[in-house]
C-alpha cells in the first residue's frame, strides 16, 4: 500500500503541481529563449506547471501513465531546484499514509466537480476540501500512563541560574 501512496503523490505532482509559476526572474544579459528575444532586466515568469505538460516538449507524455515517475518539475529543476525536494515529497507521503491509517473511510463530501480551486496565478490548490469520515478517539500521551515525551527534560532537572562563563581563549580572535 505504501508504494501506491508514493505513486499517487507523484501523479498529483505531475498533474496538479502546487507551484505552477515562478515570478520575478531577471536575465543578466540579452538572450534568445525559445525563439524569443529577451533583454537584460526583463521580468520573466517561469511556468513549471505548463512546461511539464507542453506537447511540443513532450508529445509522448501521458500523465495518466506517469505515476511513480519523479521527472516532474513540481520542485523546480537544475541549480534552482528546491533543496528540500526529497524531504517535501517524503513528508507528503507520510502525511497521506497517516491520514489513511487514522481515517480509513475518508471520502469527499461533494462531487469532484464541485471542488473550488483558489484563484492564484502562482499557488495551485483547493479553497477547501470537504470530507466525510468516522471520527476516532485518540488517547493523549497524558492519559496513557505517566510517560510523556521521551525528549522532554525531567522535572527534577536543575538549570544553573546563570550560564557557565567561557574561558577567554575558547573563541577565535576577531569573531
Amino acid at each position: 500500500a505504501r508504494t501506491r501512496i508514493d505513486e499517487a503523490v507523484d501523479a498529483v505532482l505531475w498533474r496538479s503541481p502546487p507551484i505552477t509559476l515562478l515570478p520575478g526572474r531577471y536575465p543578466a544579459r540579452d538572450m534568445v529563449l525559445g525563439g524569443a528575444h529577451v533583454r537584460e532586466g526583463d521580468c520573466l515568469i517561469i511556468g513549471y506547471g505548463p512546461a511539464q505538460a507542453d506537447p511540443q516538449v513532450a508529445p509522448h507524455m501521458d500523465t495518466a501513465a506517469l505515476s511513480g515517475s519523479r521527472a516532474h518539475l513540481a520542485f523546480g529543476a537544475g541549480a534552482h531546484r528546491c533543496p528540500a525536494h526529497d524531504l517535501a515529497r517524503q513528508v507528503s507521503i507520510d502525511a497521506v499514509d497517516a491520514l489513511l491509517q487514522h481515517l480509513p473511510d475518508l471520502r469527499l463530501a461533494v462531487a469532484p466537480g464541485a471542488l473550488r480551486w483558489r484563484r492564484s496565478p502562482f499557488a495551485h490548490g483547493l479553497e477547501s476540501l470537504p470530507a466525510v469520515f468516522t471520527p476516532t478517539t485518540v488517547a493523549s500521551p497524558r492519559t496513557v500512563g505517566a510517560s510523556s515525551c521521551p525528549h522532554a527534560p525531567s522535572p527534577s532537572s536543575s538549570f544553573p541560574d546563570k550560564p557557565t562563563p567561557r574561558h577567554a581563549t575558547s573563541t577565535r580572535p576577531g569573531r
